[in-house]
């Protein structure tokens, strides 16, 4: 992709990664309020350092041309169809993961808590059938 200045790349960046701009500011360091302004229109160019670091950390490459500012994309990288995972979205994958497998756990200590009680229910039915012998018995 050939952008004509680094703001318009990165913006396309921005965009591309589908990324909230809290997202964004946790793992670039900018703020939320500059990027709501880059996206607003009232910023017209950023800081090479800046535009370094938005890209970056969006896992893109570029190139500074005659022509403009262009953005190597995973599959002109390496001409596959592979894909790139930038390192903040490994991170929420690998909690989401974690936050299954405890919900697993917890899953199946509920079930062993409620084969329990099942038990203990029935252990007070039975107790409860020998304590009214001629009555009638207790039915759940």
């Amino acid at each position: 992709m050939l952008f004509n200045n680094r703001l318009e790349a990165m913006l396309w960046a921005i965009g591309k990664s589908k990324m909230s701009d809290l997202d964004i500011e946790r793992i670039t360091g900018i703020s939320r309020s500059q990027i709501f302004r880059w996206k607003k229109g009232e910023i017209h160019s950023i800081h090479h350092r800046t535009f370094e670091r938005v890209i970056s950390a969006l896992q893109y490459r570029y190139e500074i041309t005659s022509e403009g500012v262009r953005i190597i994309t995973t599959y002109e990288k390496d001409n596959t169809m592979s894909i790139e995972i930038n390192p903040y979205c490994q991170k929420i994958i690998d909690s989401l993961m974690e936050q299954k497998d405890s919900l697993i756990n917890d899953n199946m200590n509920l079930k062993e808590q409620i084969a329990e009680q099942k038990k203990q229910i029935q252990e007070l039915q039975e107790r409860l059938n020998t304590q009214t012998k001629g009555q009638q018995k207790w039915q759940h």
